[in-house]
């Protein structure tokens, strides 16, 4: 993404940054648990913003600069997650990444429950390359570092602009991570959208708030 970026602050309170050039702004977000990457920890997002990949149905490498593109994550759903939790049931949040870009938006904790249900999670911006997403469900833990619940990744092949997709895969893990009959399953609603002029890259309720 071209032009010389200039901080400034959204009605949240959110840092942002607003790019001359484009006029997009892209809102900061809170640390990653566990310090993984996020979208929002650099003012510079990934350069490679300026269009959907050939890959998904944009201009080839190269090929003169089209809109800017976001992958819209419209609804997420984990379905019989591991209790990870001595009392209770886990408390699940999820992690959503676009590779191999890496750009990274987060699901905020829902407490006590192995059938989260998330909407309207959040979009992230489309690099060249980009192929697929990963999705991880973990625990939050109060009482030492989170647990996983399992991850899975989906192809964003085929996927079209404008065109929701809902994906169901089964969770990957340990046994300790997922269920051994392979019941332990995530849903993703997915599209890809034009981004909107101004902040476009939008999140749903954030990450669990760090301890």
């Amino acid at each position: 993404l071209s032009g010389s970026p200039q901080s400034g602050s959204t009605r949240s309170g959110c840092k942002a940054v607003t790019y001359a050039s484009t006029g997009v702004q892209v809102e900061s977000a809170r640390p990653a648990p566990g310090g993984g990457p996020w979208l929002g920890d650099a003012p510079v997002p990934p350069p490679a913003l300026a269009a959907v990949p050939a890959a998904l149905g944009g201009p080839a490498a190269g090929a003169a600069e089209g809109p800017l593109s976001v992958l819209r994550v419209l609804e997420l759903a984990g379905s019989r997650l591991k209790n990870r939790d001595r009392r209770g049931k886990s408390d699940p949040y999820a992690r959503i990444t676009l590779l191999p870009s890496g750009a990274t938006i987060a699901a905020p904790r829902q407490a006590n429950t192995l059938a989260p249900l998330w909407r309207d999670v959040g979009a992230l911006p489309l690099a060249p390359g980009d192929d697929r997403v990963r999705v991880e469900l973990l625990d939050e833990d109060f009482h030492g570092p989170d647990e996983s619940l399992g991850h899975a990744e989906l192809s964003l092949r085929g996927l079209a602009r404008g065109r929701p997709s809902t994906l169901r895969v089964p969770l990957r893990g340990t046994a300790e991570e997922v269920r051994g009959d392979g019941s332990s399953t995530v849903t993703v609603t997915l599209d890809i959208e034009h981004a909107a002029p101004l902040n476009s890259f939008h999140r749903g309720g954030g990450a669990p708030e760090p301890r």
